[in-house]
């Protein structure tokens, strides 16, 4: 279940309403610096209330009553101390004056007064001391806030840090699968280099085998022929004798082969 937003009572509101015109009259001139503001809205809202209230609801108040106004949580939580420190003394206070009981008067109306007379003497001059400590507040204000958007910066830029570290860590593990794929490369590339540097020489015992095979075959070649011309003319020679020895045969009476005894073989 969401909280329910807090608003004032109509008799509050219209008692805060009362006091703002004075309190921003009092501060146009200074939009920089809201603690001085906040200082008096902070005991405006207790003298309409009667109490104090955390950031949450000064931040809220201020969003309805004071947009213009955006102070830091710390500037409220500090105001809101300062002004129960200086409640607390008002009992001691009321007990030396002999204001607390002498007019009847409850506590609480007693509180409001003196917020009231508070309010009504902070735009009266404050001595050297007073101003002085006012700059000391404003200057600690500043520094405040500078520490707290250094240290968001701190904090952002050590996110980034811790991301870079990571994307570092990313690359150089890249780096270094790329260096031994480069030493691999440059492994091949090298025994590359060096058959290539090879390559002619094999090329040429190649082709002084190939021509010496050729002239091999090309001498038994020629040899086979001249052999083979040796024996056309052998047989040639042969052919020759054998057909004398026919000749001399058939004219002696040999038989001539395909005829019988007597006249041709019909």
């Amino acid at each position: 279940m969401s909280r329910p937003s807090f608003s004032l009572a109509d008799d509050e509101a219209r008692a805060l309403l009362a006091l703002l015109p004075a309190i921003v009259t009092r501060h146009a001139n200074d939009l920089r610096n809201h603690r001085p503001f906040v200082r008096d809205f902070v005991a405006a809202v207790h003298s309409a209330t009667g109490r104090t209230y955390g950031p949450d609801v000064y931040r809220r108040l201020l969003a309805a009553y004071a947009p213009e106004r955006r102070p830091s949580t710390t500037t409220l939580a500090a105001e809101k101390t300062a002004l129960e420190q200086r409640l607390a003394l008002v009992p001691a206070v009321a007990a030396v004056t002999g204001q607390a009981g002498e007019g009847g008067a409850p506590l609480a109306e007693l509180l409001r007064q003196v917020v009231k007379e508070a309010l009504a003497g902070s735009g009266r001059d404050q001595d050297g001391t007073e101003a002085l400590l006012q700059q000391h507040r404003a200057h600690a204000d500043y520094l405040r806030e500078r520490l707290e958007r250094t240290e968001a910066e701190l904090a952002s830029a050590r996110e980034t840090a811790a991301r870079l570290v990571a994307q570092l860590q990313v690359v150089q593990s890249q780096a270094a699968f790329y260096q031994e794929q480069l030493a691999l490369a440059q492994a091949a590339a090298a025994k590359q280099a060096q058959a290539n540097e090879q390559l002619p020489q094999a090329l040429q015992d190649m082709r002084q085998f190939a021509l010496r095979a050729m002239d091999e075959v090309r001498g038994e070649t020629r040899a086979v022929k001249e052999n083979n011309a040796y024996l056309v003319q052998q047989l040639k020679d042969q052919e020759a004798t054998l057909e004398t020895f026919r000749q001399i045969a058939y004219r002696h009476g040999a038989p001539i082969p395909g005829q019988r005894n007597g006249g041709p073989v019909r």
